[in-house]
């Protein structure tokens, strides 16, 4: 069947006489006279090949052909009406909607995972489908059903045809076992090249701050290298390992893993977690909600204070 001769609208007058078994009141719903709506009847007849509503008694009964459409064409109607709401209205209290976010497995823990506790309450019907970003994270949101990305500003592109928000920024320490045997209140850089070293990359690629301890032409013992940062939190404890992760996760697990955070002994740039999305979801007005949701939540985390500040000062590298 070649949809480009048919009238769509055909689809909701169907939709329409299945559920009313009466020309006279789909004529009534569908604001047109009952001459109109028997005329629409004829022609859905003439296009499935069925009669699609017959006479029984005084009613009309849907033949198995209309009955077996009932699901398909219900379905097709709440999916078009879900393209142009998204476009005209959207309330987060109210509406359903699976939104897919592509992001690291820091970012999933530090800064999704609170917001999603607070939007059960507040958008109860909305999902989020969470995807961990790899390597080639921007092509996940450029051609895949993704709608947003979040992930360090430095690992994406130059001159992307995406568009990027800064959301919060983060640092680098030097995590721990609290009780590891080597370490008192902070940690020389001649400790840091000797001790065992658990290095994170992205992907396979090295992470951000084992890229930059490369340029700065700092040795490591590395014992382990884990994919994300998550995991490496837990690998610490019990160990002589040190690894080098962000604060703010790391301040949030430091007593449960009972783990100490010390100032590094080099000079290192933190990292700034962006949301990415593509210009096309400009004016989606649920996708537009949940940027700014996302904005919302990003000043909480960036607001919250160092709960601890270490002795050592920043070292510069000779």
């Amino acid at each position: 069947m070649d949809l480009k001769g048919i009238d769509l609208n055909l689809l909701v007058a169907l939709d329409i006489l299945i559920a009313e078994r009466s020309v006279t009141r789909a004529a009534d719903r569908l604001c047109i006279t009952q001459s109109a709506a028997s005329a629409t009847l004829a022609r859905l007849r003439e296009l499935f090949n069925d009669p699609l509503l017959v006479k029984q008694g005084r009613d009309l009964v849907a033949t198995p052909v209309a009955q077996g459409l009932v699901a398909p064409v219900s379905q097709f109607l709440a999916l078009v009406q879900s393209a142009f709401d998204r476009y005209r209205d959207f309330d987060p209290a109210k509406d359903r909607r699976t939104f897919s976010i592509v992001a690291s497995d820091y970012a999933t823990l530090l800064f999704l995972q609170p917001l999603m506790r607070t939007l059960s309450i507040e958008a109860p019907n909305i999902h989020l489908r969470i995807e961990l970003a790899g390597e080639n994270c921007v092509e996940q949101i450029r051609h895949q059903d993704n709608d947003l990305l979040i992930v360090p500003y430095d690992v994406l592109p130059d001159n992307g045809d995406f568009i990027v928000e800064p959301l919060f920024s983060d640092r680098y320490v030097c995590v721990v076992d609290a009780d590891h045997p080597d370490i008192g209140s902070k940690i020389t850089l001649q400790q840091f090249s000797k001790l065992p070293y658990l290095a994170t990359s992205f992907g396979k690629a090295s992470s951000l701050v084992e890229r930059q301890l490369d340029r700065l032409g700092i040795s490591r013992n590395v014992e382990i290298t884990t994919s994300g940062s998550t995991l490496a939190y837990f690998m610490l404890q019990g160990t002589r390992r040190i690894s080098l992760l962000h604060e703010k996760l790391g301040e949030t697990v430091a007593q449960k893993l009972n783990l100490r955070l010390l100032e590094p002994p080099m000079r290192l740039n933190g990292s700034t977690e962006s949301i990415v999305w593509m210009p096309h979801n400009r004016n989606d007005l649920g996708h537009r909600w949940l940027r700014e949701r996302l904005m919302r939540h990003a000043v909480s985390v960036s607001a919250t204070g160092t709960k601890r500040r270490m002795a050592m000062p920043l070292c510069h590298i000779r």
